[in-house]
């Protein structure tokens, strides 16, 4: 049977795929991580050096920070994406039909990221800091009825960096920061297999004769009707670095460039479908095969839901997330007034695709390319994404209005890594955004300060044409989807 080397793939890729559009960045990035430059639409936030957040940004700025600081807080993201998306079978020559399910919606998300810096001033010429934040991640989930359920499902990716930096004055012009990142990532994914109709693929195929009503009797009664839940949990620790520059040419102008390196993650995780281990899904499945007539149905049974079928078990991925670049200038116009703009490079092509293997031993497995190889589980399963390299372009102001209180507002252009409608799935329904904000800091007095910032994010409509490719039983979903996302964020400061 032809359907052991196509059961087990459902929602294998749904792990790292599952990084979907964030509310603040393009592509599966975040970048609140502070709210001062939340505030800015983190145009310039290279060269503006304000409180420890700059650990982040650019730690090359720790050296103008004066004693000890703490800057804490935290971004609450409320993402909106409206879809109209309809997915139609193409597995089966001669079948046209449609996947039943809601394919109009709106899916909703609240998400809380936090942070949290602290630095110190060493001498005139160096100073320390270290920091917390999330730099990658996605929370996102559907509707138990979605049309695109074996697409995706729901998703809940969580990556947080540990960054201990430090910070040398060269001259009066010129200072150099260095930081060491330590980055967990912990990944939960859920998507359905259409179990069924890779069956009555299979079935069709190897039955010959069979008359048009007979074909549709086995499709209709398996499509759709044999689908298992699919689980996929992972987790790794690896390790970067952060490195930064500032330079002030003349007073009042600071230029900032900074560097977050690439990171590889080897994440080794656990694929669990809860029905392939049900006596009762077992028995209804042969009953139904037996019913339409079907040769030796609990074989059948055995091997689709088998560790050479839709059996879960261990499966492992190495994927390198993208090194960042960042530019920043910021001009002082007089005492009150100050502009500040930037662009940042993320080089997305380094995700060209998402290769997940079965480890030796493991419970499953996908059958390999070449007939009689002598292990099954040792086929590489691979989605192609073939992300490309991506831009974000930012300009913003900051107005000093006295000692208390400061004014922020900014504007942002980020482009998306996703090439094209048919690389954009229901987990990455990413598209080009502009980003609006507008913040403010208040303080108390020499030790403490509050700093406030809102953003509002508008995603370009996003047209989807993907079909379903790890588990083979290509359903292509069809549609368009539109994002808009609203970012609050605060932050406590206390300086020693």
């Amino acid at each position: 049977m032809r359907h052991k080397d196509t059961l087990v793939r459902g929602g294998v890729f749904a792990m790292l795929a599952a990084f979907a559009s964030t509310a603040g960045a393009a592509g599966f990035q975040v970048n609140t991580h502070g709210i001062k430059a939340l505030g800015q639409a983190y145009a310039g936030s290279a060269a503006a050096a304000e409180d420890a957040s700059t650990i982040a940004y650019n730690p090359a700025g720790l050296i103008l920070l004066d004693g000890t600081s703490f800057s804490g807080g935290g971004h609450l993201l409320l993402t909106r994406n409206r879809y109209n998306l309809e997915a139609r079978r193409t597995l089966i020559a001669g079948d046209d039909g449609m996947v039943p399910g809601s394919g109009r919606g709106r899916a909703e998300e609240n998400s809380v990221v936090p942070h949290a810096y602290l630095s110190h001033r060493l001498s005139d010429n160096a100073a320390v800091g270290i920091g917390l934040y999330v730099p990658f991640g996605n929370a996102s989930s559907y509707p138990g009825d979605f049309v695109g359920r074996y697409h995706a499902q729901s998703s809940n990716i969580t990556t947080i960096n540990l960054n201990p930096a430090v910070a040398f004055r060269v001259n009066d012009q010129l200072s150099l920061g260095f930081g060491a990142i330590v980055q967990f990532i912990d990944a939960d994914i859920g998507n359905e297999v259409d179990l069924g109709h890779n069956l009555a693929n299979n079935i069709i195929q190897q039955q010959e004769g069979l008359s048009a009503d007979e074909r549709d009797a086995i499709i209709g009664a398996l499509s759709h009707n044999f689908d298992v839940e699919n689980e996929i949990t992972g987790d790794n620790v690896t390790f970067g670095l952060n490195l930064g520059l500032m330079w002030e040419p003349v007073e009042g102008t600071q230029v900032g460039l900074s560097y977050h390196s690439k990171v590889q993650h080897v994440i080794d995780g656990r694929a669990r479908r809860p029905q392939t281990g049900s006596e009762a899904f077992r028995q209804r499945l042969e009953s139904t095969l037996a019913d339409l007539g079907i040769p030796d149905p609990g074989g059948i049974a055995d091997q689709a839901l088998g560790p050479l079928g839709a059996g879960g078990g261990n499966i492992r991925s190495v994927i390198e997330l993208p090194e960042v670049i960042s530019l920043g200038i910021s001009q002082d116009i007089n005492s009150q007034w100050t502009i500040m703009g930037g662009a940042t490079f993320t080089r997305w092509s380094r995700i060209d695709e998402l290769r997940f293997e079965f480890p030796d031993g493991s419970n499953a497995g996908g059958e390999s390319f070449q007939e009689g190889a002598p292990d099954l589980r040792r086929r590489d399963l691979v989605q192609p994404l073939r992300f490309t390299d991506a831009w974000r372009y930012g300009i913003g102001a900051r107005y000093r209005h006295d000692d208390n209180w400061t004014f922020r507002a900014g504007i942002a252009y980020d482009e998306t890594p996703v090439r094209n409608a048919r690389q954009r799935t229901a987990r990455l329904p990413d598209n080009d955004r502009l980003l609006f904000s507008g913040g403010l800091s208040y303080t108390f007095d020499t030790h403490h300060s509050i700093d406030l910032a809102y953003m509002f994010v508008r995603v370009r409509s996003a047209d989807i044409e993907n079909r379903e490719n790890p588990a083979r039983t290509r359903h292509v979903l069809e549609g368009e989807s539109r994002t808009r996302a609203h970012l609050f964020g605060v932050q406590y400061n206390y300086q020693f």
